[in-house]
């Protein structure tokens, strides 16, 4: 029974969405089907059974308007963006290890095509950001809602003003 991705619907849609769609490489889809099973466990370990219910009760939308729309579309990111960064550390590995033809399979398998390991890097690390940040938008926390402390600096005893002190006590001439 192949692994299914949790909120998007097909493997092929998660494919396309990766640009790996016609991948043959019997170890890229191999390695695929394990990333995704992966993925899987870590949204359910970050988000709880019951928000991932709450997230699939909503059907997938091509144009989300509402917020439960929105949140299946973001939790639809997630997945393709958690399982990108995954392979993006895993692929190439694999073709480390196997001949030149493989390396050139890799290249046009387009997940990194053009990217050199700067790019990659710098690459890996927004995705790491932008997964953050949905997850915490998935797990519905509360915002904070933004209040400003303001505290004046000054002594607690307000001296008299210049000339408050002198009284008059008659006058003179």
């Amino acid at each position: 029974m192949a692994v299914l991705p949790l909120f998007i619907t097909t493997i092929a849609d998660l494919q396309s969405r990766l640009r790996l769609t016609g991948t043959a490489q019997a170890d890229s889809l191999r390695m695929m089907t394990e990333t995704i099973e992966q993925v899987r466990v870590y949204l359910y370990d970050a988000l709880g059974s019951a928000r991932v219910a709450v997230i699939l009760a909503t059907a997938h939308s091509d144009a989300p308007t509402t917020n439960a729309e929105l949140l299946r579309s973001k939790a639809e990111l997630v997945e393709s963006m958690w399982v990108r960064m995954i392979l993006m550390r895993r692929m190439p590995m694999l073709f480390m290890d196997t001949s030149a033809q493989t390396q050139q399979v890799w290249n046009e398998d387009g997940l990194t095509r053009n990217m050199g390991a700067a790019g990659i890097e710098k690459e890996l690390a927004r995705l790491q950001n932008d997964i953050s940040n949905l997850l915490d938008d998935l797990q519905g926390a509360v915002p904070s809602t933004s209040s400003i402390h303001v505290s004046t600096v000054g002594p607690l005893v307000i001296p008299p003003r210049p000339g408050a002190s002198i009284g008059l006590v008659g006058s003179c001439c």
